[in-house]
């Protein structure tokens, strides 16, 4: 909608250049030079239109892509610090479960707190790998966005 006033607009103010030219001269040039000027310089004005309109064509189709860009890196980020938030939260649960385990001395550890406390270190494990992954996983997007803005390959 807007494209189509902007392109009124445009060819309007070419229309109203060549008028306030002539006022310019005072209306002192007559109606049949009035035509011939504008009979050479409205093809002159058609051509730089034309040869406008590819670049602006290609604008219009970057400013979409950009817009169309920054909803999709925001959704990322979103889903991003969300899966940040449940890690931590994982991080909060598990360290409160180990401290929740009696300190044992090396030589008194009984076989259940031993295998909590080795179920916990795997459970601390997965999430390390998993925070790891994560920030691979951003690293890589952050990466390919830039790339992407670029214009580069990823």
């Amino acid at each position: 909608m807007n494209d189509q006033r902007d392109d009124r607009t445009h060819r309007m103010s070419f229309r109203t250049a060549l008028d306030a030219l002539q006022l310019a001269a005072g209306g002192a040039l007559s109606p049949d030079a009035t035509q011939g000027w504008r009979s050479q310089v409205e093809p002159i004005c058609r051509r730089i239109e034309g040869r406008w309109e590819p670049y602006r064509q290609r604008l219009r189709s970057t400013f979409r892509e950009i817009e169309r860009n920054d909803l999709a890196l925001a959704a990322q980020v979103g889903e991003l610090r969300a899966g940040r938030r449940q890690l931590e939260q994982r991080w909060l649960t598990l360290s409160s479960r180990l401290r929740e385990l009696p300190d044992t001395g090396p030589g008194s550890e009984s076989p259940p707190n031993a295998t909590k406390i080795l179920g916990l270190r795997k459970d601390l494990r997965e999430w390390a790998r998993s925070a790891l992954q994560l920030d691979s996983a951003a690293a890589s997007w952050l990466l390919e966005s830039v790339n992407r803005e670029r214009g580069g390959s990823g």
